[in-house]
């Protein structure tokens, strides 16, 4: 499947960053993931259901630009996700960026350690890898539609640290 197509009012249109990104000049294709995590604090779950599903947000599909947060973020084509909702340490996962936590399944995407290593500009000259390697993003195209949102957790805090609480009643 090279593109994905939602139905977003009258016609078909389709989901910007599904089928392929960018890193610079470069053509990247998206891995597919069963099972990863989004975390935001900007998307209510209320308003994701009337939305029916994440919001698509700007249109540059290169990875560069998404990791530098070019335009603050908004001009990305892509949104962080991680396979992880808190790792065991509590260093990483989707738990740390938000008091929101999206399942988000059966998707494309971009491991970005893999895909910016050896890519990314240095202010010396030479290339290196992703500057956020420890969040071990996976850039998504924004747009999620509900049937890729398996579940909503609410991030609660515990002596155990960060823990989902899920929501049973936020589907359609």
């Amino acid at each position: 499947m090279l593109s994905r197509w939602v139905e977003l009012g009258a016609p078909l249109m389709p989901i910007l960053g599904y089928s392929h990104a960018y890193v610079g000049s470069k053509q990247i294709e998206p891995g597919e993931y069963r099972r990863l995590f989004h975390g935001s604090s900007l998307h209510e779950p209320g308003d994701v259901k009337r939305s029916l599903g994440l919001p698509p947000k700007g249109n540059d599909l290169d990875l560069l630009n998404h990791v530098r947060q070019v335009g603050g973020g908004s001009t990305s084509a892509f949104r962080g996700s991680t396979q992880l909702f808190c790792s065991p340490d509590g260093e990483a996962g989707a738990a740390l960026w938000g008091d929101w936590v999206y399942e988000v399944v059966n998707y494309r995407g971009y491991e970005l350690n893999t895909v910016l290593d050896g890519r990314f500009p240095l202010p010396s000259g030479i290339f290196g890898g992703n500057p956020m390697y420890g969040e071990q993003e996976v850039a998504i195209p924004a747009e999620v539609p509900m049937s890729n949102i398996d579940a909503v957790a609410r991030v609660d805090s515990g002596p155990r640290g960060k823990r989902p609480s899920y929501l049973a009643d936020w589907r359609p």
